[in-house]
Parts: C-alpha cells; sequence; structure tokens
C-alpha cells in the first residue's frame, strides 16, 4: 500500500500483528488514497493488501451497517454478503 490508510470504528480495532490483519467492528470506515469504505464489520490484511467488508445483524436479524464503496465520484452498495477489495 503505498498512500497512508486510515482506519476507525465505533466499537473497536483488534489487531493480530502475526498475520498482518485488523479487524474493525462497529461502524467501520477505511480512507485509502482516493477510496473509501465503511460497513458494520471489516478486515484490512497488509500482507495481502486485502479489505473485506460486510454489514452485521441487528436484533431482527436484518442486515444494517451494509458495505458503501466510494472510488472518486462513484459509490457503491453492497447487496449482497460482502465486498472484497484488493489495493493496487
Amino acid at each position: 500500500m503505498d498512500a497512508r490508510i486510515d482506519y476507525s470504528a465505533e466499537d473497536s480495532l483488534t489487531f493480530f500483528l502475526e498475520n498482518k490483519d485488523v479487524f474493525l467492528y462497529n461502524k467501520a470506515k477505511i480512507d485509502y488514497d482516493k477510496m473509501k469504505l465503511e460497513s458494520g464489520f471489516m478486515t484490512v490484511n497488509f500482507d495481502t493488501k486485502t479489505l473485506f467488508a460486510e454489514g452485521v445483524k441487528d436484533s431482527t436479524d436484518t442486515i444494517v451497517q451494509a458495505p458503501i464503496f466510494k472510488e472518486g465520484n462513484a459509490e457503491y452498495k453492497s447487496v449482497c454478503d460482502g465486498i472484497e477489495y484488493t489495493v493496487t
């Protein structure tokens, strides 16, 4: 990853140094270069340069905080289980 990656989550961040993974929980956000990603749960693997985002279920078993991917002027809202993005 050539540019700086900024990430945050409302609940918590968990780092797994041996795997170079970060897990972000609840209102997770990533801002990398011209790309932004938001979702209920997200992982970042700094070794494979892969981002994964998915929504979370609320108390009624409904998916909330579904992934929203933005790059430049384009915005995509996930209607599936999740989004995987590899940084090039």
